[in-house]
C-alpha cells in the first residue's frame, strides 16, 4: 500500500511536466519505470540485510513524505519562475 499511496503525488505533477513539454509521455513511462526498477533492487539487495534502517522508514509516516515532495516541488516551481 506504501507504494500505491506514494504514487499519488507523481500523478499531480506528471500531467504538468508533459504539458509544460519538460518530458514527454514516453519519457515519463520510461522514467517512472526504471525508477521503481531501481528502487525494488535497492530494497531487496541492501535495505532488506539492515532491519533497523528498514524500521526507521517504517516510522515515517506517508503524508509526511508526500508533504515533503509537495514543498520541494513548490519551492523549486516558484525559484523557476523569479529566475525563468
Amino acid at each position: 500500500t506504501f507504494t500505491v499511496l506514494g504514487a499519488l503525488d507523481e500523478m499531480s505533477y506528471f500531467p504538468a511536466l508533459v504539458i509544460g513539454g519538460i518530458f514527454t509521455p514516453f519519457e515519463i513511462m520510461i522514467g517512472t519505470g526504471l525508477a521503481a526498477v531501481i528502487v525494488l533492487i535497492i530494497v531487496n539487495v541492501f535495505l532488506i540485510q539492515c532491519k533497523c534502517i528498514v524500521d526507521c522508514f517504517d516510522r515515517i509516516p506517508l503524508y509526511g513524505v508526500v508533504a515533503l515532495f509537495a514543498i520541494i516541488l513548490t519551492i523549486q516551481t516558484v525559484s523557476d519562475g523569479f529566475t525563468g
